[in-house]
This record gives structure tokens, sequence and C-alpha cells, in this order.
């Protein structure tokens, strides 16, 4: 009898030990410029900054996979027309997991960008949701979609 559950054991932690193909992580910083428009002013505003990527992808013991993506981007810029100085912040999260064959799968994005100027009312806030589930027979089985913008 305590052979077996001898036996038993160093099986289970043999088991234990095989290991979940290893997580993949991409960290980077990306140095950015351009244009973007405000909503609230209509006008456009030069930016300059940096986005922080960070990229993950895990492999779960039955074939499929979780993937995870954090952007978080900080700039500072300056409008065509008038001048006024803006900071912009954004910080988007995207989360996708599937089956080995890719079905069925689900993929969420939350995003909330802030570009915040100088005086009253030229502060643009954007948050954005999206959740897709598509079952094994590739049907949509559930949707989201809300995005909000504010003038502040």
């Amino acid at each position: 009898m305590k052979k077996i559950v001898l036996a038993m054991l160093v099986a289970l932690m043999a088991l234990a030990m095989v290991p979940v193909n290893a997580e993949v992580v991409q960290n980077e910083r990306i140095p950015i410029e351009g244009w973007v428009w405000s909503e609230c002013t209509g006008e456009d505003i030069y930016i300059t900054g940096e986005v922080h990527l960070v990229y993950t992808i895990t492999e779960d013991g039955a074939g499929g996979y979780h993937v995870k993506w954090h952007e978080n981007l900080k700039a500072s810029g300056v409008a065509e027309v008038t001048g006024n100085k803006y900071q912009l912040n954004e910080v988007l999260n995207e989360e996708f997991n599937a089956a080995a064959d890719s079905i069925p799968y689900e993929i969420t994005y939350v995003g909330n960008y802030g570009l915040i100027g100088q005086g009253k009312d030229n502060n643009l806030k954007m948050r954005m949701l999206w959740h897709v589930t598509v079952n094994a027979n590739g049907e949509v089985t559930a949707e989201v979609e809300n995005y909000e913008i504010d003038c502040q």
C-alpha cells in the first residue's frame, strides 16, 4: 500500500512540474509625435511623448491562449491656432482568450483617454468599452459597445 501511495505522489509531482507554455512578455517604450484633434475645441494639437506597451501571451494546458495588452501613453502638446498647452494621457487594456483552434473566443477592450487643456471647457475625456464573445459554432453570443465623450 505504501508503494502505491508513494508511486501516486511521485506521478502527481511529475505532472505538477510539467510547465504550461511559459508567458512571453514584450515591454517597450516608443516615442510618439503627431497631430490629434480635440472634439471639444475643434482645433488640432501637435503632441510629443511616449507610449509604454506591455504585451503578454500565455498558453494554457489545453492548447488555448490568453493575450493581454496594456498601453499607457503620456504626451504634451500645443494647439495650432490658440497656442494653448495640453497634456494627453491614455490607458488601454485589451484581453483576448481563445481555444486551441481560435474558436470559441472572447475579447475585451477598455480605454480611457484624457486631453487636458488650459482654460474652461478645453478638457476632452473619452471612455471606451468593447466586448465580444464567440461560441464554438462561430456565432456571436455577446457584444457590448459603450463609448462616452465629455467636454469639461
